[in-house]
């Protein structure tokens, strides 16, 4: 092996007469790579072989033992990534198909407190209508209607839009003189 070679001398060594082709080494890339201290730069135009192809070795077993980590390439790809999935958020914004986490909470408590506000007036609608009943089962027919009433309400979307709130209707309450 020669001793000392310019750099495409170098290159034209290493890829033609070792059959190290697949390196794709250019010269310009050999003088990158040199800046960048990963193999010895030329000292009057004339590198070291033997310490050149050493580290070039070196260099590559690094980046195959390193592909795993982001490259420059990587943080671009994962940017435009994260770029793309704000637009596409804010698009679906706009279509109304996504809303805040704090819309939905308050929302959801809404939603929350009507079915609340409907289990309470159960029993105060439901003791008149049960008064004086002796059937078990006639008691239990109303109490599973009144349920359903109630889950049929709650269930209807309709309640929901625009900021309605599902009404409970008054139970019969006699006035205080």
């Amino acid at each position: 092996m020669p001793s000392g070679l310019t750099i495409e001398n170098f290159i034209n060594y290493i890829t033609r007469e070792h059959k190290f082709g697949k390196i794709e080494l250019t010269s310009r890339r050999y003088r990158q790579l040199a800046a960048d201290g990963k193999v010895p730069a030329p000292v009057n135009g004339v590198i070291n072989t033997g310490e050149a192809i050493l580290a070039l070795l070196a260099y590559y077993q690094r980046l195959a033992r390193d592909k795993d980590s982001p490259t420059l390439l990587d943080e671009r790809a994962r940017l435009t990534k994260s770029q793309a999935d704000r637009i596409e958020l804010k698009l679906q914004k706009e279509r109304g198909e996504v809303i805040h986490t704090e819309t939905a909470m308050k929302e959801w408590g809404r939603v929350v407190q009507n079915i609340r506000q409907r289990l309470l007036a159960m029993p105060v609608k439901m003791a008149p209508q049960l008064y004086g009943v002796d059937s078990i089962s006639e008691i239990k027919e109303r109490i599973q209607k009144q349920i359903y009433d109630v889950l049929t309400e709650l269930a209807d979307a309709n309640n929901y839009k625009e900021g309605k709130n599902v009404k409970t209707k008054p139970a019969n309450r006699k006035k205080k003189p």
